[in-house]
């Protein structure tokens, strides 16, 4: 046999493994069955992209995977189809007579309303936060070493404030706090450097909050929230 066909540099090399990150998602307490609405496991980030979907028809109240598949299958047959992206987190999931289906752009959130609105059948897709009512609001938070996400930022939240529950609280922007500028409420700290995060909540939340003078626990600290 020839050196040629001896060298491992011609052997068949597999070609390298995807290296896709894990889909950060919120995660429940293991130890504790999962009795959350569907929506609260995508990240808050991802809800104001979610989709609330009901049925109208006043004979049949209820919405079911296979009438919402039918129509999105139907459309996507007979028309040009933009690139269509659902979360992995939530794609799709009934409660409550409804559905919910979590979109990861604008461009499938308004095709997805376009198609749900047009059935034959009448049904109905209305946005999470306009669905919900939710309100807007801000805190500023300290950014510690370890950087939480947003779901573990309203797991703190809820473990360390009575009443507090986070499932419909959606975030729409988290960004530095420019340390020279004064804001309202003032930071609650100075040892960390601190963030704003503006978000939307549900009433129920909002009046909890208030009568607590308009501030929760968070690790070490008291915040402070104030709403539009």
């Amino acid at each position: 046999m020839s050196s040629e066909c001896s060298s491992t540099s011609n052997a068949f090399q597999p070609p390298p493994k995807c290296q896709t990150p894990a889909k950060q998602c919120c995660k429940s307490d293991p130890c504790k069955p999962d009795e959350r609405p569907p929506f609260a496991r995508s990240m808050p980030e991802d809800r104001r992209l979610a989709l609330i979907i009901s049925n109208e028809d006043p004979s049949c109240c209820i919405v079911t995977s296979e009438t919402i598949m039918a129509q999105i299958f139907k459309v996507v047959e007979a028309t040009v189809t933009p690139k269509l992206r659902f979360s992995e987190c939530v794609p799709m999931a009934q409660f409550c007579g409804r559905m919910v289906i979590v979109c990861e752009d604008e461009c499938t959130l308004n095709w997805l309303i376009c198609v749900v609105n047009t059935m034959c059948q009448p049904h109905s897709a209305i946005p999470f936060i306009q669905f919900f009512c939710l309100i807007p609001a801000s805190t500023i938070l300290p950014v510690t070493e370890y950087r939480e996400s947003s779901c573990d930022i309203f797991d703190f939240l809820e473990k360390q404030n009575e009443g507090i529950i986070t499932h419909k609280w959606v975030v729409m922007r988290r960004y530095a706090l420019d340390p020279c500028v004064c804001t309202d409420p003032m930071p609650s700290q100075n040892i960390f450097e601190n963030e704003i995060l503006e978000l939307y909540m549900d009433e129920e939340s909002k009046d909890l909050i208030e009568s607590t003078c308009s501030k929760l626990k968070y690790q070490f600290w008291t915040i402070e929230f104030k709403f539009d």
